[in-house]
């Protein structure tokens, strides 16, 4: 699943948000992926475009959210710390020709000899197809672990969840049960007052059961040591009676695509949301997932049909949760000491869920597993 970091430049350039989510939380993945890079022998670069864009960002939240401090100044430190390489401009490489939000990271990467780290998928689809190194932070964190057993957290991604916005993305390899029309229900993940997300072995079909009752499913033949990934996202109303919808994907090998969709006016039940999730099993433990869990994504931003066809389209494609929306998160939750350290929040202060008891282990040559309650 992950791509390894040998035979690449020794200069990785970060997209914008991936240095902002760095900056700001301070145990996040894209904080760890760079300290990473650092420790294996990378530079850490930032070219002069993403720069501003992430100076002009941080100005705009800073006015819309209402922020009694500047944050441009945590993030001067954080990159002056970190031995981020401030990038000139580079000039346009008419070879290399991406969306015009994300030339200048091709043209960097051309002209200065670097590779580029970045979570979002239509980005890495995009430079793959002009030849240009990308990694993501699951490739780097990966690399870094030089082959030891992964972190309890390492297959898992969450940011705080929605009642009305949202997704669960698994991306998984199937055990000896698939195929097996007889074996039963084999569950990715679930969230508590959101919904299941599941293969159901005796009907041949992948299933997300929501908690407003809505069923969705897309029936589809899956074999053994084969790889999937599937993605429930929902767009609900606050109160029923609304219009609202849920839609269910899938993709496999061979270019395998499932897909369906369903309009619904219920909306969830107004509990807390995310309190407990269970990756791996069933909330109540009555059934399991038995096989790698490769990736485990929850988010609150539901993901569009482009979207989906450029995490479908990467090996290690997936959703990245620590959007803008989640930056705001950080942004909002950031104090200062009385001598103006600023306290950053954990990753999962803002996820804000519950962790249990869960195992991880190691498939053979390559990726993580979990199985158990998180």
């Amino acid at each position: 699943m992950y791509r390894p970091l040998t035979g690449i430049p020794g200069r990785a350039l970060l997209d914008t948000m991936l240095l902002l989510n760095g900056a700001f939380i301070r145990d996040g993945v894209a904080r760890r992926a760079i300290n990473a890079l650092s420790e294996m022998g990378y530079s850490a670069c930032c070219d002069d475009t993403s720069w501003s864009d992430a100076i002009r960002i941080l100005g705009a939240r800073r006015i819309a959210l209402g922020l009694s401090y500047d944050p441009i100044p945590t993030l001067i430190s954080y990159a002056r710390d970190s031995n981020i390489v401030h990038l000139p401009p580079s000039p346009v490489d008419q070879t290399a020709i991406v969306n015009r939000a994300d030339q200048h990271l091709a043209n960097a990467a051309r002209d200065r000899i670097a590779w580029v780290l970045t979570e979002d998928a239509p980005l890495i689809k995009q430079l793959i197809s002009v030849n240009i190194e990308v990694r993501s932070t699951w490739d780097v964190l990966y690399a870094s672990l030089e082959g030891e057993t992964p972190p309890l957290e390492f297959p898992i991604r969450v940011t705080r969840m929605s009642r009305t916005n949202g997704y669960l993305f698994g991306r998984i390899f199937t055990g000896s049960w698939a195929g097996r029309r007889h074996e039963g229900q084999f569950t990715i993940c679930e969230v508590e007052n959101v919904g299941r997300l599941y293969y159901d072995n005796g009907l041949g079909r992948w299933i997300i059961e929501m908690q407003n009752n809505l069923v969705v499913w897309a029936d589809c033949d899956v074999g053994t040591n084969e790889t999937w990934a599937v993605c429930a996202s929902y767009r609900l109303p606050t109160t029923s009676g609304q219009n609202g919808n849920v839609t269910l994907r899938a993709a496999g090998p061979d270019g395998q695509r499932v897909a369906n969709s369903r309009s619904t006016l219920r909306a969830l039940p107004p509990h807390h949301i995310g309190r407990r999730s269970s990756f791996g099993s069933s909330l109540d433990g009555s059934t399991s997932l038995d096989g790698h869990i490769q990736a485990i994504v929850l988010g609150r931003r539901p993901i569009s049909g482009v979207l989906w066809r450029a995490i479908s389209s990467v090996p290690e494609g997936a959703p990245n949760p620590f959007g803008s929306d989640v930056l705001d998160d950080a942004l909002l939750a950031t104090s200062f000491t009385t001598s103006g350290i600023a306290n950053l929040p954990s990753q999962s202060e803002l996820a804000r869920i519950i962790h249990g008891d869960a195992q991880v282990w190691m498939s053979r040559g390559s990726s993580a597993g979990l199985t158990g309650n998180f």
